[in-house]
């Protein structure tokens, strides 16, 4: 009888040593995958940078307005003034395909000092037109105003390349971010992990009232192109 407790003490005692020696195997597994889960520490940084470019082309805002008594007389003296406006463009070097019209109306002129009684009609047509030679401006507007047009309502000034100036802008961004990191830490070795686009308002036109004093390109102004960019790095 002694000998069958003494035999059963013996497994029991192997059996909870057992279950000790795994217990304590996969609480230090355990630990080993704590360690191994672990990322390596990461930051961020804000990178930015500019570029101001000189415009080098320009939308024309125009305008025909002409005044009748009869509405379908207004509106062909309109269109009359238009169509030699485009042809005098064409004679230029400005192509059809670069002239658009963008408005037109015809309404009443009313007396209203009077019984508003209707005294004629107006007709109304907005048009813009594209340069490429800045320097040009003042002979285009010189030659559709010949033709009639009553008015230059702005002048838009834009740079033809600026996604790639941006893309370009962008990169100076990345070192700019890529500078301030290993100034922060002091480190050289640092690498980047991922980089995402931050809104910056940045307006990619000048908006200008015509004058003729304002064709050449230093009294227009400069356009600033910004990028902006957070850079995570480890």
């Amino acid at each position: 009888m002694k000998k069958y407790l003494c035999l059963g003490f013996a497994i029991l005692l192997s059996i909870c040593f057992g279950f000790g020696v795994l217990a304590s195997f996969n609480s230090h597994s355990q630990d080993l995958n704590v360690y191994a889960d672990d990322k390596t520490p990461t930051f961020s940084v804000i990178g930015e940078a500019s570029t101001e470019m000189s415009p080098d082309r320009a939308k024309i805002c125009a305008s025909i307005e002409t005044l009748s008594s009869d509405i379908n007389d207004a509106k062909d003296k309109n269109f009359q003034v238009l169509n030699c406006a485009v042809k005098k463009l064409d004679e230029m070097g400005i192509s059809k395909d670069n002239i658009v019209t963008t408005h037109f109306s015809a309404y009443p002129n009313y007396d209203y000092s009077s019984d508003r009684s209707i005294t004629g009609y107006y007709a109304t047509t907005h048009f813009t037109f594209n340069v490429e030679n800045l320097n040009e401006i003042n002979d285009y507007v010189s030659a559709i105003c010949e033709c009639g047009v009553t008015s230059i309502k702005n002048i838009n000034y834009e740079v033809s390349n600026y996604q790639e100036i941006y893309n370009q802008t962008m990169i100076s961004a990345l070192n700019n971010a890529k500078l301030k990191a290993s100034e922060l830490t002091g480190r050289d070795d640092l690498q980047v992990l991922e980089i995402s686009e931050e809104y910056v308002y940045c307006c990619s036109n000048l908006y200008r009232e015509y004058s003729e004093n304002m064709i050449e390109n230093d009294l227009v102004g400069k356009i600033k192109i910004t990028a902006k960019l957070k850079v995570e790095l480890y």
